[in-house]
C-alpha cells in the first residue's frame, strides 16, 4: 500500500508527484491522487488520478508533508427529523 505523502511515478506516462489523496472503491480498485511538483506555463499542473498498481514508489512519505488530523465531533448534517407543521388558525 502506498501511503499519503509518498513520492511516486506513473509507469505509463512518467508523471511524477506526491500522493495527496486515496480512494478505495467497492470492488477493490484503489486510486491515488498525485499532485505534480512542476509548473506548466507558470501554473501548477492539475492533480492526476492513477490506479495504485500503475504507480512506482520513488520515496516514502515525508514527515513534513503528512500530518495526522484529529477528528472532532462535528454534526454531519445528515438525516434530520421532519419539521413540525405550522399551526394555521381556523376561521
Amino acid at each position: 500500500m502506498i501511503e499519503l505523502g509518498s513520492e511516486v511515478k506513473d509507469t505509463i506516462t512518467g508523471f511524477k508527484g506526491i500522493v495527496v489523496g486515496r480512494c478505495e472503491w467497492l470492488h477493490g480498485c484503489t486510486r491515488l491522487t498525485v499532485e505534480g511538483q512542476t509548473l506548466h506555463e507558470g501554473k501548477p499542473v492539475d492533480p492526476q488520478w492513477f490506479d495504485e498498481q500503475r504507480v512506482e514508489l520513488l520515496k516514502g512519505p515525508s514527515a513534513k508533508i503528512v500530518k495526522t488530523v484529529k477528528q472532532t465531533e462535528v454534526p454531519s448534517g445528515g438525516p434530520m427529523p421532519d419539521p413540525k407543521p405550522a399551526k394555521v388558525p381556523r376561521r
